[in-house]
């Protein structure tokens, strides 16, 4: 956000979505964001080296794609919502609807997902709810821009653990808006 009031936020956050998915019939369908971490956290690095070389999914490069415009989908829909949340002049009952929506891109009300909006806080990660519940009590007159830059995002191989797929895409994120009216 634009910390009080006196420089504009130009940080960007290079973020890492975890999906999870499921193949039934060879169909790989019910994606859902099951986190959101920082890229940079030293165990996601290690996570996902030894997911890897574990449990590497065989996917066709069709199913492959698939997934891919369904991540996208996730994607922009998570963006979008928190557009629509973070915009003033929406009313606020459709803002709730939007929170709903929100919550919904989610596995379940546990994902955790990387705290981006609290500089000062103490939490480093939220639940989708309390995450919503401080990004429109943080920024209190909206956020004016909110961007995940999908056209540089990096995609990468899906992976198979008991049954179910998961799948990481690193991409940035920024955003401007006055934090705490300050």
């Amino acid at each position: 956000g634009n910390y009080d009031n006196k420089m504009e936020n130009e940080d960007t956050y290079k973020l890492a979505f975890r999906f999870a998915f499921n193949n039934e019939k060879s169909n790989f369908g019910n994606l859902k964001i099951v986190g959101i971490r920082d890229y940079y956290e030293q165990a996601l690095v290690s996570d996902e080296k030894s997911m890897e070389e574990i449990n590497a999914a065989q996917i066709s490069k069709a199913q492959l794609e698939q997934i891919d415009i369904s991540s996208k989908n996730l994607l922009n829909d998570y963006i979008r919502n928190l557009s629509l949340i973070g915009n003033s002049k929406e009313d606020p009952s459709d803002k709730d609807l939007y929170q709903q929506a929100f919550v919904e891109l989610f596995n379940d009300s546990s994902a955790a997902i990387y705290n981006d909006i609290d500089p000062d806080g103490k939490e480093n990660t939220f639940l989708p709810a309390d995450y919503i519940k401080n990004y429109r009590s943080l920024y209190p007159e909206g956020i004016i821009n909110i961007n995940l830059k999908l056209d540089s995002a990096k995609y990468k191989p899906a992976l198979e653990e008991n049954g179910v797929y998961y799948r990481y895409i690193y991409a940035n994120k920024n955003f401007s808006g006055f934090y705490k009216l300050k």
